[in-house]
């Protein structure tokens, strides 16, 4: 009977056993199958977006093609930063079509980090070019002309002054920060891809997170100077205002010519939105919440498509596809009218001729007589 006993016992906590670890079995496939789910479809929402993104901003680059006022209104690099504005979008959607245990996914993802640091220093060097033509601005004097602001720089060094221009040091700073940031920030990320503190969370995340993964070199190089890049701009940015609309009392400045105050609200648009799409960016790579990072592929379709339809609407761009118009309207009416003056021509000419009049008669007396 105790041998019964001892049996029956040792059936039922094997039957109780194999249920509990076949329940626990069960679970684990549905959250595999759960998280499985959430993936494509974190990968669909990435794809859509960026491609939504990707194609507002190639139209945006046509339209700035097509017209040559609008590459002048705008300026070099603000067509640089939208240039580097749609590369991203591009990388970004490829890396989303990669593999995430792919290697080629690591280089892309570099690549697409170095087109995102790239914009935003290049839209930092626009804001400073906005101080320092707002701070070269003319001033008109009493007698009716204007007075620019000498761009030389000068240093005392004993007996000696030197004196430089300006100009080629700006360009060589801007150079500097649009190529060279971008780039020693991405080999150091390169550097300390080894180096990972991640958590179970953060590597779950990384395979939805395309190009922005959670490791040490995005955390304490990549997003920190983001920011410090950004804060800059914004520093630019109210400093120009103050130079554009603190000055009112003189009667003319350079600074408040119509492209000018274009390029400053394009500069500030495009500040204030990556601003708030890589603030949402870092909460969603900090917390590895997918939530939030559909928030910031939400944010980057939207900024793209913004930037298309605001800056394409805006009344100096309208001003200028008016023009266009109105230019091409005159030239058709010149070509229209070249071309009838001659027919005009043509038909005098065989009018005038007596011998092709039948009503007069033929004289046939010398002209002598």
């Amino acid at each position: 009977m105790d041998f019964e006993k001892v049996f029956s016992e040792c059936v039922k906590n094997s039957t109780k056993f194999l249920r509990t670890k076949s329940h626990d079995l069960s679970d684990v496939n549905i959250s595999m199958n759960e998280d499985i789910r959430i993936d494509s479809e974190t990968y669909t929402i990435n794809k859509v977006c960026f491609s939504l993104a990707l194609i507002s901003a190639l139209l945006h680059l046509l339209l700035i093609l097509c017209f040559r006022g609008i590459r002048l209104l705008y300026g070099p690099l603000i067509i640089l930063e939208l240039v580097w504005f749609t590369l991203i979008h591009f990388m970004t959607l490829v890396s989303s079509a990669i593999d995430p245990e792919s290697s080629v996914r690591l280089i892309v993802g570099s690549i697409t980090d170095l087109f995102i640091l790239a914009t935003v220093c290049t839209n930092l060097m626009s804001s400073v070019s906005l101080c320092r033509q707002m701070w070269l601005g003319a001033a008109q004097t009493p007698w009716g002309y204007v007075v620019p602001v000498r761009d030389e720089r000068q240093c005392q060094v004993g007996c000696l002054q030197l004196k430089w221009n300006g100009r080629p040091c700006y360009i060589f700073s801007s150079a500097l920060i649009i190529l060279g940031v971008p780039t020693a920030v991405v080999i150091m990320n390169s550097c300390l891809r080894g180096m990972t503190t991640l958590t179970t969370d953060h590597l779950e995340f990384s395979n939805v997170s395309c190009n922005l993964i959670p490791n040490v070199g995005h955390f304490f190089i990549f997003f920190p100077t983001v920011s410090i890049v950004l804060l800059a701009q914004l520093m630019c940015c109210s400093i120009s205002a103050k130079l554009r609309y603190g000055s009112q009392e003189q009667s003319t400045l350079l600074a408040q010519l119509p492209h000018v105050t274009a390029r400053f609200w394009i500069t500030v648009k495009l500040a204030t939105t990556h601003c708030l799409i890589w603030l949402a960016a870092f909460f969603a790579l900090f917390y590895a919440s997918v939530a939030m990072w559909h928030v910031f592929t939400l944010l980057s379709s939207l900024q793209s498509i913004f930037v298309t339809v605001n800056f394409t609407f805006s009344r100096p761009v309208l001003d200028l596809i008016h023009q266009w118009q109105e230019d091409k309207l005159d030239q058709l009416k010149t070509e229209v009218n070249l071309i009838r003056h001659p027919l005009k021509i043509q038909k005098t000419l065989v009018t005038i001729p007596i011998s092709s009049n039948p009503a007069l008669p033929c004289s046939t007396t010398p002209w002598g007589d």
